[in-house]
Formats: structure tokens, C-alpha cells, sequence
């Protein structure tokens, strides 16, 4: 009842909404009758998960509602978001998301995923494109004319005033971390006590009592790849950062 929304609000209010929609779940799966009549069990479920790109479990959840809920024009209205969404139709989600007048306890999470969208959209267009027009891009994303200039200077783009084309600079991340100094004395010292272990375990006794010629050749295996490893960390190795 209300006390449960409450808690879902409170959970929300923190940007916490795959707890938000995990708690949704809850609700619908304790419900005491056949199934559950909460319209906004299953609209903050969706719309929380598509915020999280969960995208198959908004769809899983929209099955789930009853068909007495299903006529309901804002739950018929996060479905046809969810459609965009699923179908990669950015401008259609846009359009469909705008143009539907959401309840006081949606639009904050609307908000929330427009957002969420708009910077996916960057991010795409980060790495597909080398170019493009100042048109498409203020429809692709959509916005205005200013905030798309903002859009342009956050991300490092250059805009061609005379074509109103715009030149995707992609952002290459400096992979100046390595391996600290110190880091790699500690790991040769474990290495060489490894080894040394190693040869108490290999040969215990004098070489001329070995019984069998196993233990000199597991011990010559092992010697070669640690000597293989100290040869690696005894160098700084960068480490790659991902491109987003």
C-alpha cells in the first residue's frame, strides 16, 4: 500500500533503481491476491530497468502485467518507450517520451532515463561516426540548438560553421598508469622465493641421488617459466585502459 510506495520513493530518491525495481518485484510477488493491481509496481519496475539497460527484464515485466492493467494509457505508453528502446529508435523514443504527460511519480524517472539515453546516444555516436551534419544531430539526440553547441564543446567535437557539419574527435585516453617500481621488486623477490622453494622440493637430496629423471625435468620446466616471468615484471608494463 502506501507505505511500500513510500519505501520505493525513499529508494529512488537515492538513484538506487535496480534496488527500486528489485523492491517493485517484491511487492508484485508477495501480493496476496492471484496477481498484482498495483499499476506502479510494474511502471517503476520497466522504467527502472530500462534506466539500467535492462531492457529484457522491462519486457519480461510488461508480460507479467494483467490484462485489467494493460489498458492502462500510461503503462501502454512505457511500453511503447520500451519498443524504441529495443528497437535502437532513439528519435522515436524521444518523440514517444515527450509526448505523453507522465504522473507526478513518473516524470522524475523519465527524466532520469532521457538522460540515461542521451548520453548512450553520445557515446554511439563517439564511435561510429567521423562526421556529422548539425542537423542530425540535433534531431538524433534531440535538443536545442544551444545545448547541442554544449553537447559539441563536452565532447571535444569541432563544428564546421560554414558545412554545419560537426568533426567527431574520439578521445583517446592516456594509458600513463604502469606498474609501480616497488610492485615489481616485490613480485621478483616472491619469484625468487618460489624458485628457491622449489629446489628444496625438486631435489631433496644431492643431484647424484635422484632416483628419477622426473623431478629434474618438472624442475627444469619450472625454472624456465619463472625465468620467463621474471623477465616480464622486471620491465614496466603499461596497462591499457578500455575505450568507453
Amino acid at each position: 500500500g502506501e507505505t511500500a510506495m513510500e519505501e520505493v520513493r525513499s529508494v529512488l530518491a537515492d538513484g538506487k533503481y535496480l534496488q527500486a525495481a528489485k523492491a517493485c518485484e517484491k511487492i508484485e510477488l508477495e501480493t496476496r491476491e492471484d496477481t498484482c493491481q498495483l499499476e506502479w509496481v510494474y511502471a517503476i519496475q520497466m522504467i527502472s530497468h530500462m534506466i539500467a539497460n535492462q531492457l529484457n527484464d522491462a519486457r519480461f515485466c510488461w508480460k507479467r502485467v494483467p490484462e485489467t492493467l494493460r489498458q492502462s494509457g500510461e503503462l501502454r505508453a512505457i511500453c511503447k518507450v520500451l519498443e524504441s528502446l529495443w528497437d535502437k529508435d532513439y528519435v522515436g523514443f524521444h518523440a514517444k517520451a515527450s509526448a505523453y504527460e507522465w504522473s507526478e511519480l513518473l516524470q522524475p524517472l523519465m527524466s532520469v532515463l532521457a538522460g540515461e539515453v542521451k548520453a548512450k546516444i553520445e557515446a554511439l555516436i563517439s564511435q561510429v561516426y567521423t562526421s556529422i551534419s548539425l542537423e542530425d544531430l540535433s534531431t538524433i539526440l534531440p535538443t536545442s540548438k544551444e545545448e547541442v553547441n554544449k553537447v559539441i564543446e563536452k565532447n571535444g567535437w569541432k563544428l564546421d560553421a560554414g558545412s554545419n557539419m560537426v568533426k567527431i574527435t574520439k578521445q583517446d585516453v592516456e594509458s600513463d598508469k604502469s606498474i609501480p617500481e616497488s610492485s615489481l621488486q616485490q613480485m621478483t623477490k616472491y619469484v625468487l622465493r618460489v624458485l628457491f622453494l622449489l629446489s628444496f622440493y625438486y631435489f631433496p637430496s644431492p643431484p647424484s641421488e635422484l632416483k628419477t629423471k622426473r623431478s629434474f625435468t618438472l624442475f627444469s620446466i619450472s625454472t624456465g617459466m619463472l625465468s620467463i616471468w621474471t623477465q616480464k615484471i622486471s620491465r614496466t608494463i603499461p596497462i591499457e585502459q578500455p575505450r568507453l
